[in-house]
This record gives structure tokens, C-alpha cells and sequence, in this order.
């Protein structure tokens, strides 16, 4: 199905900087951190290449399943990972292996049934691409290695590195065998008798290996043996061993160690040729009906403007950004000014359709939105213009007149007053007690909990967010921070362009009595 001795192959999907250089030749030694070395690599696609702290991917081509097993001869450590992903589902716990072992060998996976509907393709991936990591739950078959702990403390070690050789395909759900050559061409032509006959025999073998390499000459059976030495600590090969090699591993150490940890986004792969995704009859994926051809929203365009390359995701974003598509700029503008003002010169954020309000000021907004395209999509060039404008620097004090003939101040005569927000609120805390960090950037902080529950990620932090602005403390799905959420702050599940608004006890109660608030009291 596919052999990586020779290369990439042709449409499987190759990512990360570790694998920017193609596949590793036949002999190519490995460095460990110390500069020493470390193992000598056969030919294939090796992650660990350059350095184990650089990433890697490889994506397959959609599975046929023309038999009924697919294996695939790999190695890997450091919550690495192997898997089958069917219709593009991240959650699936059966078809995922965690790689734990330095030494080759065969992982089998059964072939989903209908693969091919259901776009069903293996994937390969370092620790930091793996969407598993880290494992709270040690699900992933065979790796008894449970991460309970914050991510940033289980990618404090960013080493992580795979590699694979072959891919076959198989009917039955045994594995293909690893083979045997380098120890069978020990005694296949002689006979021992004794230990020493076997020590001179491997002796003898050893010193092969090493003048094969050297020459550029070795045999796959050669390079398993010097692997295997090299990694056992059984060759003599310290980088202390000459002066040029010593000087030569100080470099790469250097170089290797200002490797920095990497900046993860989930994203999308646009791999291969589009195709119309089936509708599924009554939702079911084992039933899809005919499919539906891919297209912008229908109320916006025709078919006809929409000519797809690949899924057409692409083509897709262009529209939707384009300076000719007046929509998104309205719907950003419109959100810049209900962030500014409290509401909306549409009300409703989140629906310009037939059920939603009509501007107040629809002059305004398309003035605003044009404006918004010409000075580059900038947010903050935005806000900058409209604070600086007459309407954001008048009172709030409204007059008798305007209070009558506009209660709600839709047409602005003053400034409305503006509740604070959640996070400004927990600033404003920090900065009266003299507490607060205005430092930028940086790693997330854990907020205050009571007790952790490591199986759902949620681990304690500083009780004030050791000063950090609330912009920097991490926000979980399967919990709020406590002491904003009383404050609405929005959990991150739904896009939500406005807020709720509550007025309840909790928060005058949250006020009063939240450790956060008594402890920065106590400070002032």
C-alpha cells in the first residue's frame, strides 16, 4: 500500500518540520539531547531526524478497503500517536495507538465496513499534533501512561518523534511478521559449538556492520544491529571522542536547545479532490442518498459563482471575506459597535436575516463597513474612529426631551451606561489593590478551583491568577472560572455576540463573600 524507503508517497498528506526533508537514507545516525549519539535510522520517515522536539504528520489518501486489515510497520514514543479516522471524527477512542516503543513493529487495524463512504484514513502524528494530548484517561490502546496534568506541565518535555516504513494491506486479522535477517545471518552459514564461538560470531558481525556503514554499503540487517548497540549504550561513540565532533555536538546543542515549544491552532487539511457530501437519509451515515453539490448560501449567491478547488473551503473563505461581500463587514462593524456602546446600530448581533431588527442607522453602518474594508479588515483602526467620534465622548445624562421621545436611546443623544463586563470587573480588583500584571503575552493560568478533577482537565490555580489579566485565564468547556461565570461570562460552547445581561444575588453575594475579592481586600 505504501513503502517510505524511497520516499514520500504519492497522495499521502506530509506536515511539520520534521519531516521537511524528505525520508531519512539508509544509515543516518540520531543525536540525543547531549550531543551523543543516539541510534542509526533505516531508511524511511523519521519525525526525529533533526530533533525529537520537531513535529510531524502524515495523512493517507481515503482507505479503498479493497481487504480487510491494514497494518503498519512503525516506531515512536512520547504520546505519539497512530490512527483510523472515520468521517473526520476526532473522538474516537478504538481505531487510536499511542506509539510507545523505540523499536519497530506492526500495528493492525480492522477497516471500518463502508470505509470508503465514510472517508475513512490513517494518520501519524507527533505529540503536539496529537488531539489526544494529554491522555487524561489512558485511553489509547496500549499506552499505560495516564497524563493527569495540565497541559503545560505534560509539554514542559516537548520530545516527541515517529517513524514508519511500510503500509499493507491484509485480509486476515493476523500481522504481518517482523523479519528475522540480522540475527539469522549470524549462524546461517556457520556452526558453533560453544559461547565463545558465539561471541566471536557476533564479534564478527558487529565489526561487518560498522565497515558496511562506513563505506556507505549497509544492509537493512546491518543497520538493525548498529541501531540496537547504539541505543543500548554498547558502542563507544561519546561525542567527546574528538575535538572536531566535540565542537560539532556544542553547535547542535546550542541550536537544538533554543528550539522553542510550538504554538498550536486546530485546524482544517484541504487534502486531495473535493466531492458532494452525501445527504444522510433520516441522519444516518450508513445510509447516504444522493449528493449535495457544494455551494455558498443560497440566499446570498448563485450556484453558478461558486467554482470549487478541492472541498472549496478555500474559495468558501475568500467569498466570505471578500471587499465586494457587504455582509461580513456589516455583521463586524456592527459588533465592534455594540462591544463600544452596549448595543448594536443592529440590535440583534447575531441575526441580519428576516427576523432580526433593522438598523437604527443604516447610513452609518455601511459608511462604517466600507471603511472597515479600506483600512484593511483592522479591528483596532475601527475602534480607534469610533471612540475618537462625537457620539462615544457625549454625557450619559439624558434630557428630559430625549428620555420621552427615544426611552431606549436608540437613536443616541447620550451616552448609554454600560454594565461592566466580567473581566473588567476582576481587573478593576486586581488593579485597586495594586495586585495586577499588565504583562503581555505568555501561557495561560489555570483559575481558582476548590479541588481539581484531573479526568475532565480542570486543575486549580493561583486564587488571583497570579495578577494576570483575565484575558489569560484558561477557560474549559466543562467549567466556567467561577468568579467570572457570576458575572456572565460567556462558557465558549455557542458563538455569542452579545453577552447575557443578569441582575441577580449571586453577584452582589459574589461580591461580598468570594475568596478572590477578600483576599485582594485584604491586600488594599
Amino acid at each position: 500500500m505504501a513503502d517510505f524507503r524511497a520516499g514520500f508517497p504519492n497522495e499521502w498528506q506530509i506536515g511539520g518540520q520534521g519531516l521537511q526533508n524528505g525520508v531519512s537514507q539508509r544509515g543516518e545516525i540520531v543525536l540525543t539531547p547531549e550531543g551523543d549519539i543516539g541510534g542509526v535510522l533505516p531508511a524511511g520517515a523519521f519525525t526525529k531526524r533533526a530533533s525529537e522536539k520537531l513535529n510531524g504528520t502524515i495523512r493517507s489518501p481515503v482507505l479503498e478497503a479493497e481487504k480487510r486489515y491494514v497494518s503498519f510497520l512503525v516506531s515512536g514514543e512520547r504520546s505519539s500517536a497512530l490512527r483510523l479516522v472515520t468521517n473526520n471524527c476526532q473522538l474516537n477512542y478504538k481505531n487510536y495507538r499511542a506509539l510507545i516503543s523505540p523499536n519497530l513493529q506492526w500495528i493492525t487495524f480492522q477497516i471500518p465496513a463502508g470505509a470508503k463512504n465514510l472517508r475513512v484514513y490513517a494518520e501519524l502524528m507527533t505529540m503536539f499534533d496529537n488531539p489526544k494530548f494529554p491522555d487524561q484517561l489512558s485511553a489509547l490502546g496500549g499506552d499505560k501512561a495516564n497524563y493527569k496534568l495540565p497541559w503545560e506541565k505534560a509539554a514542559e518535555n516537548p520530545r516527541s518523534w515517529f517513524g514508519v516504513i511500510r503500509v499493507v494491506e491484509h485480509e486476515t486479522a493476523e500481522p504481518p511478521k517482523l523479519e528475522l535477517g540480522a540475527l539469522k545471518s549470524l549462524f546461517e552459514e556457520f556452526e558453533v559449538s560453544s559461547y565463545a564461538d558465539v561471541a566471536d560470531r557476533i564479534s564478527a558481525r558487529i565489526t561487518t556492520a560498522i565497515e558496511a556503514w562506513r563505506t556507505g554499503n549497509a544492509t537493512d540487517e546491518d543497520i538493525a544491529w548498529l541501531d540496537g548497540l547504539a541505543r543500548g549504550g554498547l558502542l563507544s561513540i561519546s561525542n567527546q571522542s574528538s575535538e572536531k565532533l566535540s565542537r560539532l555536538s556544542a553547535e547542535y546543542r546550542e541550536i537544538e536547545g533554543a528550539i522553542e515549544l510550538p504554538r498550536v491552532v486546530p485546524g482544517l487539511a484541504d487534502c486531495g479532490p473535493g466531492f458532494e457530501q452525501a445527504m444522510l437519509v433520516r441522519g444516518d451515515c450508513m445510509r447516504p442518498g444522493e449528493g449535495v453539490p457544494r455551494h455558498f448560501v443560497e440566499v446570498l449567491s448563485k450556484h453558478e459563482e461558486f467554482k470549487p478547488e478541492g472541498s472549496g473551503r478555500r474559495q468558501l473563505a475568500e467569498m466570505i471575506a471578500s471587499p465586494s461581500n457587504p455582509l461580513t463587514a456589516r455583521v463586524m462593524v456592527n459588533r465592534i459597535w455594540h462591544h463600544l456602546f452596549g448595543t448594536g446600530l443592529v440590535k440583534t448581533v447575531d441575526d441580519f436575516g428576516h427576523v432580526g431588527e433593522k438598523p437604527t442607522h443604516p447610513e452609518l453602518l455601511d459608511y462604517l463597513a466600507a471603511r472597515f474594508v479600506e483600512e484593511g479588515w483592522s479591528i483596532k483602526r475601527m475602534i480607534r474612529e469610533i471612540v475618537l467620534s462625537r457620539a462615544f465622548q457625549l454625557e450619559n445624562r439624558p434630557s428630559e426631551k430625549s428620555s420621552e421621545s427615544d426611552p431606549y436611546n436608540r437613536l443616541l443623544a447620550h451616552y448609554p451606561a454600560r454594565r461592566m463586563e466580567a473581566e473588567a470587573i476582576r481587573d478593576l480588583i486586581l488593579a485597586t489593590s495594586g495586585r495586577l500584571d499588565g504583562t503581555m503575552y505568555g501561557m495561560s493560568v489555570q483559575p481558582w478551583r476548590e479541588k481539581e478533577n484531573a479526568d475532565r482537565r480542570l486543575f486549580p490555580g493561583p486564587l488571583d491568577g497570579g495578577g494576570r489579566r483575565s484575558i489569560y485565564i484558561k477557560n474549559n468547556l466543562m467549567e466556567t472560572p467561577k468568579f467570572l461565570g457570576a458575572f456572565n461570562f460567556p462558557g465558549g460552547k455557542v458563538t455569542q455576540g452579545r453577552r447575557d445581561l443578569s441582575n441577580v444575588p449571586a453577584q452582589a453575594l459574589t461580591m461580598l463573600n468570594d475568596p478572590f475579592v477578600l483576599e485582594q481586600a485584604e491586600i488594599w
